[in-house]
């Protein structure tokens, strides 16, 4: 009922799932974000060590199962992989980081990933603005903020243009 509501009241719905058998709950959402595990519990497809296309599936799956249009499946290591009706999958690796804590990590992919679009970033840069954060997120003991400083730099430093050709970091700040 709450994704109805905000249906109605035009304001998009992003979900990180929890660990349970049946996503049925999140029908209509705008974007979900389950871990290779999550996705492969609810779609019945084994994603232990899956290959491009078999990840496909279980996105695609996802999106019509549920009714929503944007997968992000994170992989862990593998970094995420974005799944948009009609258009080829978009894969963001991941650095090799050193891993201290995975806590919290969904939760600041979902973070930057509604806020980098409520601000008007494309979903391909939003994807890079999460999946680097959730590459600082892991890096540190128990759930921490991640400053939009910190964020920007790890961006910048990654070499990609994860910012866009019109974008400044005022205007994402």
């Amino acid at each position: 009922s709450l994704i109805k509501l905000a249906k109605k009241m035009n304001t998009p719905v992003f979900v990180d799932p929890a660990a349970i058998k049946n996503f049925g709950k999140y029908h209509g959402a705008d974007c979900i974000t389950p871990n290779r595990t999550e996705a492969s519990v609810v779609t019945q497809i084994n994603a232990t060590e899956a290959d491009d296309a078999t990840l496909h599936k279980i996105g695609r799956k996802l999106q019509k199962d549920l009714a929503i249009e944007n997968v992000v499946l994170t992989l862990d290591r593998q970094g995420m992989l974005l799944l948009k009706p009609g258009q080829t999958p978009l894969s963001v690796p991941t650095l090799v980081r050193e891993v201290y804590d995975v806590t919290g990590a969904g939760d600041m992919v979902l973070a930057v990933l509604a806020a980098a679009r409520a601000n008007g970033v494309d979903w391909p840069e939003a994807l890079e603005l999460a999946n680097a954060a959730a590459g600082l997120e892991v890096e540190k003991f128990g759930v921490v903020p991640i400053t939009l400083d910190e964020l920007l730099l790890a961006v910048l430093q990654r070499g990609r243009a994860a910012l866009g050709k019109h974008r400044t970091l005022e205007q994402l700040a």
